[in-house]
């Protein structure tokens, strides 16, 4: 069995995603959610085109094995990944039983692996949801720390701040700034956008789960699940028409020196 966590979720979870996350459900709905696959799959062609072969890679913020399981396809040297909710790493670690893997639980700020100990690091779909600015920071310090060569963040970035109850969508710039102050390059940025499937998932919340007396953020009722599943494929090919820079970005950084020291 794998520890018990005993984070805060104030500090970067809306409440309701983590009890759902914590318990586990999520693992059931995500299979059933045809907007979780689409964008999953946007993460994995993202993440498809980096050289993972004979690297030391580290996920942080694992919450299923998908991605783990395409890096470790390419036969990685050595694969580690770590996520804050037991449950999803023990199904997780399931998955990937057939592969050589390193999984566990942390605590969702301090990053203890030793300096430089990978090559690669990545993060998919984790950053955004930490509201907590010194608690980010700390994770933000822990990437830049462990990483030896490559940081790949696949995360929503937005072109102006936005911030919600249970997310936050925080500029390019913002990483950019960050990580060059602890000798990261900023190398590669694509936008994946989702504008136009964004806009019709809303608006099968509204019609679907009117916002009186809803949790903020709770998943589409069935019905509604229903017509995205039949709807969705259509909707996303004008994704690649309608197209801005809001939205789910691969941001590639390289380190290439020293990090700034400030007295």
């Amino acid at each position: 069995m794998t520890t018990q966590h005993t984070i805060d979720p104030s500090l970067f979870l809306h409440s309701y995603l983590f009890d759902s996350v914590e318990l586990g459900k999520n693992e059931d709905y995500l299979a059933q959610d045809a907007y979780a696959q689409y964008r999953k799959s946007l993460i994995a062609a993202a993440l498809s085109s980096v050289i993972w072969r004979g690297q030391e890679v580290l996920q942080v913020g694992v919450q299923h094995a998908d991605f783990l399981k395409l890096i470790a396809n390419q036969q990685p040297a050595e694969l580690y990944g770590v996520g804050l909710f037991p449950p999803l790493i023990d199904q997780a670690e399931e998955t990937l039983a057939e592969e050589s893997v390193n999984l566990s639980v942390f605590q969702g700020k301090n990053i203890t692996f030793p300096k430089d100990a990978f090559d690669n690091v990545f993060t998919a779909d984790f950053l955004q949801q930490y509201a907590d600015s010194k608690t980010l920071n700390k994770i933000l310090y822990g990437l830049s720390s462990v990483v030896r060569d490559y940081l790949i963040l696949v995360e929503d970035t937005r072109s102006e701040y936005l911030k919600t109850p249970f997310y936050r969508g925080r500029e390019v710039g913002f990483y950019q700034d960050y990580f060059e102050k602890k000798g990261l390059e900023l190398i590669q940025v694509s936008h994946y956008s989702t504008k136009m499937t964004d806009k019709f998932r809303q608006k099968l919340r509204d019609k679907y789960n009117p916002p009186q007396g809803r949790i903020f953020g709770a998943p589409l009722t069935a019905e509604a699940k229903k017509v995205e599943k039949k709807w969705l494929p259509y909707v996303q090919k004008l994704d690649g028409i309608f197209r801005e820079d809001n939205g789910l970005t691969k941001m590639v950084f390289k380190k290439t020196r020293e990090e700034i020291q400030y007295y």
